[in-house]
């Protein structure tokens, strides 16, 4: 065998490693790209989620994403919100999660989320695409964007500019009693989730609590069944405490089979002087009824809201003409409706009439009061012709749709979209209890229902209502709509009438 010198081999030897370490950074400078930001593997998009539905987050979450280098990097999250075309865009100040909660806004506009991730070698970011919310900080799909247009959705933002509100226009002080038909059952829940979605003060836990309000569910008569429940008493206070977020409101459950103890209640709480204003919006058992109506309705609705400084606010109906009994009781303010039209590029522009809110005298007609007389020549309207000697209805009107509601279902809570004079008649009180709260930094006791009558109908209250045409009193609309100014305008009319009396 022929030897090989051992130099000679350490010769080869180290030739060899060299080979390899060149061949094993070839291989390796293919398989491993060098540092870079991170790379996107597919789009995300928004899902609507939450037991409510009124929040929105990026999907998917972090598997988003991959790096060139297999290494770890960071992922934020930023809001962008367009007009309604998903052009102009500008950042939502605030929200840097994955999830947020809409804000309202005073039109309808589209929402996109930002996804950025980053790692030593720099970012990259991707957009979703278009969501739509609207006025009503509710969420809807890029799909329903034509159907949102034609029929957009209103906040308590919305509407307390609309009437003119300040901060300090809280009804603080004041309490609101609304009547609820049956038991209630997940009131205070479906309240506290409304506000919070809103920013609104929520239900006291205790009588101590501060920064929230006093939400009382009190029996009138003996307790009310589950049977007789209807789903209107969420909207009724949740729309009242819109409006007036800081009056106390009393919840009085009842049975139809005894509004005379309802009434009764209603009564001792005005002559007390533990309440100054009522929300009503039941009727379904006088109508039809007509000795029920006689003997029990009008005879305890004029022992309970006939009061110096008491206003009972009762919806006029839902179903055009004739009006709901007892709307026509001389000693409640009726209520019929309007709705705002729809201009989702600037919300809350003008109003219209709601055709449906009660139209003259209701089925159990009663003479028309001397306030009423002079405030139009003609009986005559699209649903027939009426006798000029009866009390006609609504006296004035607000929007009566289009707004949120969040209430229980079978299942849980859910929102829904609300419509009916009875919205109407919550708004009102809530702003009563306004005007009340204003009296009282004056020094004044509240307002009550008969001067609360004469200075409508002298049109001492002109300057805060929003004269729908016709002019002057009309079939669906009354006096007319509250507008920017209504609180002052009512508050300086209850003044001069009182020093005039």
């Amino acid at each position: 065998m022929r030897r090989v010198p051992i130099r000679r081999l350490m010769v080869l030897a180290v030739a060899a490693a060299a080979a390899g370490v060149v061949a094993y950074v070839g291989l390796s400078g293919r398989s491993s790209p060098p540092p870079g930001p991170p790379v996107s593997v597919s789009r995300p998009f928004l899902e609507v989620f939450g037991k409510a539905g009124d929040e929105v987050r990026v999907t998917p979450n972090a598997g988003l994403w991959r790096a060139r280098d297999g290494g770890s990097f960071d992922v934020r999250y930023s809001w962008l919100e367009c007009d309604l075309e998903g052009k102009r865009c500008s950042a939502l100040t605030g929200p840097r999660t994955r999830a947020i909660v809409p804000p309202q806004e005073p039109k309808i506009v589209t929402l996109r989320g930002v996804v950025t991730a980053t790692n030593g070698a720099g970012s990259t970011s991707v957009t979703t695409r278009d969501f739509a919310y609207d006025m009503a900080g509710q969420l809807f799909a890029a799909s329903a964007l034509r159907s949102l247009r034609r029929h957009p959705q209103y906040g308590p933002d919305q509407l307390r500019a609309w009437y003119g509100l300040r901060s300090g226009q809280n009804g603080a002080g004041q309490t609101i009693v609304i009547p609820a038909a049956g038991r209630q059952h997940g009131l205070r829940d479906a309240v506290d989730h409304f506000d919070a979605h809103y920013g609104l003060p929520r239900t006291c836990r205790t009588p101590e609590s501060s920064d929230c309000f006093q939400l009382v569910v009190s029996n009138a008569g003996q307790r009310p069944s589950d049977l007789s429940r209807n789903d209107e008493t969420e909207a009724d206070v949740e729309w009242a405490h819109a409006v007036a977020p800081g009056a106390k409101i009393v919840v009085l459950q009842f049975d139809f089979d005894h509004i005379g103890s309802l009434l009764d209640k209603v009564g001792a709480l005005g002559r007390a002087g533990r309440a100054s204003v009522v929300s009503d919006s039941w009727c379904a058992p006088c109508t039809g009824y007509h000795a029920f109506g006689r003997e029990v309705v009008y005879p305890h609705i004029t022992a309970a809201c006939h009061l110096p400084h008491l206003v009972c606010v009762q919806a006029s109906g839902d179903r055009g003409s004739p009006g709901a009994t007892p709307s026509n009781s001389p000693y409640v303010l009726a209520v019929g409706g309007t709705t705002f039209k729809a201009s989702p590029e600037d919300a809350t522009r003008s109003e219209v009439p709601w055709r449906r809110s009660g139209l003259g005298d209701t089925d159990l007609p009663i003479p028309r009061p001397a306030w009423q007389r002079h405030v139009y020549g003609g009986c005559s309207h699209a649903g027939g012709v009426f006798s000029c000697a009866k009390r006609a209805v609504p006296d004035v009107s607000a929007t009566a749709a289009n707004v949120p509601v969040f209430r229980p279902t079978r299942t849980g809570f859910d929102w829904s979209y609300f419509h009916g004079t009875s919205l109407s008649a919550p708004l009102w009180a809530g702003l009563i209890a306004l005007t009340d709260q204003a009296l009282q930094r004056d020094g004044r006791p509240p307002v009550g229902i008969d001067e609360l009558h004469e200075v409508l109908y002298r049109g001492s209250v002109a300057a805060g209502l929003d004269d729908i045409p016709p002019s002057g009193w009309d079939w669906a609309t009354g006096l007319g709509s509250p507008r920017a100014g209504i609180v002052g305008a009512l508050t300086r009319a209850i003044e001069r009438y009182r020093r005039q009396h």
